[in-house]
């Protein structure tokens, strides 16, 4: 009954069979300390690059001669490579093409591009090549949507050890069932994880299976696997499948045939025997039942009868089963994320480990001297080039067993007191890493691995994934590299806000982060990239400092007695405001004016009442200064002057007379104070009945911003002649309108970061032809906007006598040919509960509301934001404080 899933079974361990008298080199870069910063190492893909950064640049003659540099590395096995120098300090290797599951080494010869006499004069880099395999995995049978519960969706993912192309991995499935493989729908998650779906699945009156047969050869593996998929009947309601994970928690997966009711309760109809108390989660056909103790080995699962499904069913007989409850892989996780740890509250730094008696702590100091060149490559939480910045001072074996040992074959939960352990140095960064060996864990071998950690060579597998040792010997070196945990760590409760506005122009905020409160009289000390202090301030009373910088920041450090803060001005770190309207106008001077009237459209004849306010923010113009108003027709000649005098209060009102047969059209009203002018435009219309019938119409009915579209233009007299050789004028008018497509009414297909307002655009500004015809192109225009817009033709044409006819067609006006709708399960309270996992349903739309057809790539970024703070929109927070440690990145994929 357990799910049959696929596992890798070309072991990473064995990556570099291909040269096997390569051998790793332990601590061969430490003769080469003092040259070396970092480079390339460990397992990597056949298309990336190698490299080597030195603390020192390379000599002139060598930066100019690329051919001569070649001549100081050697290539084993032998590969072709274009050589470029970055920055005079970076040597990068790009392969042509590497060889998967191969091992490689480049020696280095340190003398020939330092120019200085060492004593070991070769460095060894050595790398090796994923070896390329394929996995199935997350097969699932579902329900296609609840209203039609007898109708399935089958669903898998493909992940491959190493970067592949979506038409690859296509070819891998060469049969499901008698389904046609056009009918696969594919979604590239990212370059080595593919997702497929069949939809269409019919329950029938018998239960069936779906052979699914997998052949590797496309990525360059000459495996084959076959699998099955079995599809219940129609009637049937029951426990179809089980599977039992262990990370990141230990549960046990129930699988039934029809998506269940979410609201019952399930105790006593399902029982384990060897568990006494059991947890429940319900996820449509699925029971997620949460172990809570450290069994292993083979117990009996019954189903009773009276689980009830959605639609009615109830299981009617007793099922049992034997149920593998595997030993779970020795594992230590940090708990938690995020890098600032407040001191005030104890350095305490919660880790969870199953399977383990003992771990070993090692700690890592980035002294304070050194943070800013620490941040130059990394944010707070990386490890890249550590060792130029960071020494490690403190090791310590913990042992987990001596008050916990009965759980310890359970997910445990326990605590490390740093300050036990070290006396923290304010300011300084640490770097905890946990790590084990196999005399830690309840692995029984032949010989006994009492290493956990061999070198800094390995610096590499920390924070590998968890099923990257599924397939390992626990009895090797191997497995324990891929187990460490290690994650940066501030001891500080200090907080910061900075917002900047224009011309470096700084508002900075300092909060204490255990109370809440201001962080009255912080220093704060501004650097630039070169680690040059640019000014020195502090905060008053309310934690609160404005400050003008002479140049652009790069890194801000703020202090307050022992606690220590640090914010790294960059562009992809800063808090989005794509939910906040930040429409405005930008005043070098402090001047502006507000012009408004009675109403906004006028006619020929009519008085125009126009007041308007001066606004002098700093106070330069003085009250009585003279200004003066010109008032403008629509062909730019002078209607009439005016001479007025500023008032102490900054408004003002003013009366233009327009003729009764004034021409119509737009006017303008300039006023000009002292230096300053300000303009408003005015409209004047007349209203007549129209003589002339006018038919335009569009290519399509709807118009595309993305492609040249044809508008056909006639006109005739009302009386039936043909209104030729007649002066012709056609506007288009753009203004926002709400995105939505009848069939996904329950997706949001807006993009709240960008806004339009209304704009006009002159199409056409001719003449018809003798039939009274035109040609207008619609060519593509540049517009950034939510979404759709409505759009608005206007046509105007003009007789001989000067009268003209008007006419106005509305449709919709698409600036982009594909829209992206997002669904957010979002409960009765418009929040997104994060007690369960969530679905986002997204859908690639044309412009007809039609699935998008095409290979274009959605690239889909999903953050948790850790903190509530004092911006608000709508009663609801949509935003925080974000800098290094408040937010998170949760998933990063490329969707197709």
């Amino acid at each position: 009954m357990k799910k049959n899933i696929i596992l890798f079974i070309t072991l990473l361990a064995l990556a570099a069979c291909n040269n096997p008298t390569i051998e790793i080199p332990v601590d061969a870069d430490r003769p080469f300390k003092h040259l070396i910063a970092a480079y390339t190492s460990g397992l990597i893909s056949t298309t990336e690059e190698a490299r080597i950064v030195l603390k020192d640049s390379l000599p002139i003659a060598l930066q100019e001669n690329l051919d001569e540099l070649k001549k100081a590395l050697k290539t084993t096995p032998s590969f072709d490579y274009e050589l470029e120098v970055v920055n005079a300090r970076t040597l990068v290797l790009k392969p042509a093409k590497l060889v998967s599951s191969t091992r490689y080494r480049v020696d280095v010869d340190m003398e020939k591009i330092t120019g200085q006499k060492l004593a070991t004069r070769s460095f060894p880099m050595v790398f090796e090549t994923y070896t390329q395999d394929f996995s199935l995995e997350s097969l699932d049978l579902d329900p296609q949507n609840i209203g039609t519960p007898n109708k399935l969706v089958l669903k898998g993912e493909i992940t491959t050890t190493d970067v592949s192309t979506l038409d690859d991995v296509k070819r891998i499935i060469t049969k499901i069932g008698n389904y046609k493989l056009s009918d696969i729908v594919w979604r590239k998650v990212n370059h080595r994880k593919f997702k497929f779906s069949v939809s269409n699945i019919n329950k029938k009156a018998a239960k069936y299976e779906i052979p699914i047969v997998l052949d590797g050869r496309s990525i360059g593996q000459n495996r084959t696997y076959e699998t099955t998929v079995a599809v219940p009947a129609l009637e049937e309601f029951k426990l179809s499948e089980w599977e039992y994970t262990s990370h990141p928690d230990q549960v046990l997966t129930l699988s039934f045939t029809n998506a269940l009711e979410p609201k019952q309760k399930l105790k006593g109809l399902i029982e384990l025997d060897n568990f006494k108390k059991l947890s429940y989660s319900i996820t449509g056909p699925k029971v997620l039942v949460f172990l809570n103790n450290g069994y292993t080995g083979t117990t009996k699962l019954k189903i009773h009868p009276g689980i009830g499904s959605i639609d009615g069913k109830k299981t009617k007989d007793l099922q049992k089963f034997d149920i593998v409850i595997d030993d779970p892989l020795p594992t230590v996780e940090l708990i938690g994320e995020g890098t600032i740890l407040p001191n005030s509250q104890g350095l305490i730094v919660p880790f969870k480990t199953i399977g383990l008696k003992k771990v070993d702590v090692d700690i890592y100091r980035i002294y304070e001297k050194n943070i800013l060149q620490f941040l130059q490559v990394n944010e707070l939480e990386d490890r890249s080039q550590l060792r130029r910045v960071a020494e490690k001072i403190k090791t310590k074996t913990i042992d987990l067993a001596k008050n916990n040992r009965k759980k310890l074959k359970q997910w445990t939960t326990h605590g490390l007191n740093l300050k036990d352990l070290i006396n923290p140095e304010p300011g300084a960064i640490y770097r905890i890493r946990l790590s084990f060996n196999q005399t830690y864990t309840f692995c029984e071998c032949d010989e006994q691995n009492t290493v956990s950690y061999n070198s800094e060579y390995y610096d590499y597998y920390e924070n590998d994934r968890y099923n990257n040792r599924k397939d390992q010997d626990k009895c090797s070196n191997r497995f324990y590299y891929y187990s460490t945990r290690s994650k940066n760590l501030l001891a500080s409760d200090l907080g910061i806000i900075a917002k900047n506005g224009s011309a470096n122009d700084f508002t900075v905020i300092t909060t204490n982060l255990i109370t809440g409160d201001a962080a009255p009289n912080t220093q704060l000390r501004f650097y630039n990239y070169q680690q040059k202090l640019i000014k020195t301030i502090r905060t008053d009373n309310q934690g609160i400092s404005d400050i003008k910088l002479p140049e652009n920041p790069f890194v801000l450090v703020a202090q307050q007695g022992r606690n220590k803060a640090y914010l790294k001005f960059s562009r992809g770190r800063a808090n989005s405001l794509s939910k906040f309207d930040t429409e405005g106008i930008t005043r070098t001077d402090g001047v502006d004016a507000y012009f408004y009237g009675e109403r906004g459209v006028w006619r020929p004849g009519d008085d125009i009442h126009l007041s308007f306010i001066i606004q002098d923010q700093f106070n330069n113009l003085k009250p009585n200064l003279p200004m003066k108003l010109v008032f403008k027709d629509s062909k730019g000649q002078v209607v009439s002057t005016q001479k007025l005098k500023l008032t102490k209060s900054g408004i003002h009102t003013v009366t233009l007379r327009t003729d009764a047969d004034a021409p119509t059209g737009t006017y303008s009203a300039m006023v000009t104070a002292g230096s300053h002018t300000f303009q408003k435009n005015l409209k004047i219309e007349t209203i007549r009945p129209n003589r002339l019938k006018i038919h335009i119409t569009p290519e399509n009915n709807e118009l595309s911003g993305v492609k040249t579209q044809k508008i056909a233009l006639h006109s005739k007299w009302l009386h039936g002649a043909t209104a030729g050789n007649l002066k012709t004028n056609v506007k288009l008018v753009l203004s926002p309108s709400y995105t939505t497509f009848p069939r996904f009414s329950r997706y949001d297909f807006e993009d709240v970061s960008k806004q339009f307002s209304k704009t006009e655009r002159i199409l056409y500004d001719g003449t018809l032809d003798s039939s009274g015809n035109a040609s207008i192109s619609l060519n593509p225009l540049k517009i950034k906007s939510k979404g759709k817009l409505k759009a608005s033709l206007v046509t105007k044409i003009f007789e001989k006598g000067g009268g003209f006819s008007i006419d106005q067609i509305n449709t919709v006006y698409h600036p982009y040919n594909t829209y992206v709708g997002m669904h957010l399960p979002l409960s009765n309270y418009g929040s997104l509960p994060i007690a369960q996992k969530n679905t986002i349903e997204l859908v690639c739309l044309d412009q007809t509301g039609s699935f998008k057809k095409g290979t274009d790539t959605l690239a889909v970024k999903i953050y948790k934001l850790e903190w509530r703070w004092w911006w608000r929109h709508n009663n609801d927070d949509i935003a925080s404080y974000i800098s290094n440690n408040s937010y998170n990145i949760v998933q990063d994929k490329q969707l197709i």
